[in-house]
């Protein structure tokens, strides 16, 4: 994975099995810095636990992201800087850290072995340069193109055949794109993998090309491209058979770490999170080697459901309320391993029903949130749903309550909790309305419909156009009756909660025949 003491062209250095963790001088450093008294941010950072699980050029963004935090000494966040990269191929930037971390002092050794290094970087560069134009240029022959095929084995040998090219050639492309990612030209990287995968027939350097460039994709900010990359590296890691199952185990426990740069960048990540995480395997090696990541999964599951809470799933796992169940579930079961303030305001909320305390985890939320590489940007999101979920449970078990009690277990001015019932009793009101106009004017309806309705159709397409401005509001009917709230709660019988309760046992009933007729399948292929 890139973190090696030195280059080296016999290495699989694109792969999750060659990576060195991030120097323990540095963590330890971390760790002994604030044991006294540490605040919140550096509590419950999960920076290091995620750095070991990294390729070093990811780790680069997060070590930037601390240092612009200042929730650590500058100086060691500098020094892993240099500890991290000093072994790379940037060496003009590797010697501009070491001038930064000595003060600006130079030294006549050091200067002259970043010099040797910087030329003999350079000369390698042109030697694989020379190598791969060689091969590029062939690639990019039009003629070249319209004659490949799907088969990768008859690409090959009518490469051979009509430009003499050999498998050892195109494996020319793999060193070079190694060499161009640990010089920090990620898009160069992800181009000449490109290339390599779509002609090399090595299952294992074509592994390790994916991991290669996902990373790529990634440090070039493609989320597209990345979620692409991801998909593929989950279909490998799913589908190949490992001789060692804690292998497989920490592929997928790499995975779950790469995937979390596109995860919270892409505008479906969150909901694809979900997915992955939720996942039987993927689920199991969380609880297994990461629990840490329920951080992500809790905040992807609260956000998500602020949106989607009434929204009907074809997957019954999907929806809302089976998620919020298994995430309490689950968070219950990992508290002994791991706990923070935002699984444990979940946990106070729908396990200890104890609403001061969740309030308490919910304003150190704040801080934890803002610290978070990964959650920073979602933080006012997980807020204004972490709020709603609060005042759903409260006010569930009350019918009436003081308008000033509910801002105050809200952390929200008497105004702003005024506005958003009133917002929706008027957009209630207005709804109500609308469907009455509709089925009284069904008829007028049907004769209007024979003449020209341009009007009509201009003020439609102007009311699609206008996105209307994502407001809080609660999952739950009210109206306001002077400085009180008046909770409207829908009848709701036991015979509806035993079908609530029971409507998922085909759906996993069919699941486990299925499972049941994969291991009998296995388990018989193997006898054979």
């Amino acid at each position: 994975m890139l973190h090696q003491k030195c280059y080296n062209l016999k290495q699989d250095l694109l792969s999750p099995s060659s990576y060195r963790p991030t120097p323990t001088i540095f963590v330890a450093k971390m760790g002994a810095e604030n044991e006294e008294n540490p605040s919140l941010a550096v509590k419950y950072d999960l920076s290091q636990k995620i750095m070991r699980h990294l390729d070093r050029h990811l780790i680069f963004p997060l070590l930037e992201f601390l240092s612009l935090k200042g929730i650590y000494d500058s100086k060691e966040l500098l020094q892993a800087k240099y500890d991290l990269l000093k072994d790379t191929n940037m060496t003009d930037y590797v010697a501009n850290l070491w001038t930064e971390l000595n003060g600006g002092k130079t030294d006549e050794a050091m200067v002259l072995e970043f010099a040797k290094k910087r030329e003999s970087v350079l000369e390698e560069l042109s030697e694989l340069e020379e190598e791969a134009q060689k091969i590029l240029t062939v690639l990019e022959d039009p003629e070249l193109i319209a004659a490949l095929r799907q088969d990768k084995g008859q690409n090959l040998q009518y490469l051979q055949e009509h430009y003499n090219i050999t498998p050892e050639m195109i494996s020319v492309l793999y060193k070079f794109a190694q060499f161009q990612y640990n010089c920090g030209n990620y898009g160069g990287a992800s181009d000449l993998l490109y290339h390599f995968r779509a002609f090399s027939k090595d299952s294992e350097l074509n592994a390790s090309a994916t991991w290669g460039k996902f990373a790529s994709e990634i440090l070039t900010v493609d989320w597209e491209g990345s979620m692409e990359e991801l998909g593929k590296l989950r279909e490998m890691v799913d589908s190949k058979s490992f001789k060692e199952s804690t292998t497989q185990l920490k592929n997928r426990t790499w995975l779950l770490h790469w995937s979390l740069f596109p995860l919270f960048n892409h505008s479906n990540g969150c909901e694809t999170l979900c997915d992955i995480f939720f996942y039987t395997p993927y689920l199991n090696t969380i609880q297994t080697s990461c629990p840490w990541l329920l951080r992500y999964l809790t905040v992807a599951v609260v956000v998500t459901g602020q949106n989607n809470a009434n929204v009907k799933p074809r997957n019954p796992r999907q929806s809302y309320q089976r998620r919020i169940r298994d995430l309490v579930r689950i968070i219950n079961q990992e508290s002994y391993e791991y706990s923070d303030p935002i699984t444990c305001f979940i946990s106070a909320l729908y396990t200890e029903v104890d609403f001061k305390k969740a309030q308490k985890y919910l304003k150190e939320c704040v801080e934890v949130l803002k610290s978070d590489f990964f959650l920073v940007s979602l933080r006012d999101q997980f807020l204004d749903a972490a709020r709603r979920l609060l005042a759903e449970a409260y006010c569930r078990i009350h019918r009436v309550i003081s308008v000033d009690e509910l801002a105050s277990k809200l952390e929200l001015e008497h105004s702003q909790v005024r506005s958003i019932i009133e917002h929706q009793s008027d957009s209630s009101a207005n709804t109500n309305a609308a469907a009455s106009n509709n089925n009284s004017g069904a008829a007028s309806t049907t004769a209007a419909s024979e003449e020209p309705a341009t009007a009509a159709e201009s003020e439609t397409t102007a009311t699609e156009t206008e996105e209307p401005e994502q407001d809080m509001h609660f999952g739950f009917k009210a109206k306001l009756d002077g400085e009180s709230i008046i909770i409207d709660h829908p009848p709701f019988s036991v015979f509806q909660q035993i079908v609530d309760r029971t409507k998922f046992l085909g759906y996993e009933s069919q699941n486990l025949v299925q499972s049941l007729a994969k291991v009998t399948s296995e388990l018989k292929h193997a006898a054979a």
